[in-house]
């Protein structure tokens, strides 16, 4: 299995560092859900689901590689505003209030 766990020099938190084969780079991931990694179990988990995910063969680098995993915000609203002249004014409203009163506080609370 690819990827190894590290430790800041000079600091307290942990990586994961993993090849990208895209790319042809090694790249350091210092998150886990949002969060530094302080301790090494945590860094230890993170590895372990990325490799999980290589063998399930639903690995996407891009989710451990950005601000943490509430990425669906952004699209969501894009995609709301994106599609508000082909709804009508109802059901835009309708998935306005859904959004906003629970897609995006679920994602924020779980990933």
């Amino acid at each position: 299995m690819s990827g190894k766990v590290g430790k800041r020099k000079n600091a307290k938190n942990f990586y994961v560092a993993w090849y990208d084969k895209k790319t042809k780079k090694t790249i350091r991931i210092y998150r886990y859900k949002g969060e530094r990694m302080y301790h090494e179990s945590i860094a230890f988990k993170l590895l372990a689901v990325m490799q999980a995910g290589v063998e399930n063969g639903t690995f996407v680098l891009e989710r451990y590689t950005r601000k943490g995993w509430t990425d669906v915000i952004p699209f969501i609203d894009d995609w709301l505003e994106k599609s508000k002249f082909s709804l009508s004014p109802a059901t835009y409203k309708g998935y306005k209030s859904y959004i906003k009163k629970h897609i995006k506080p679920y994602f924020k609370e779980n990933y």
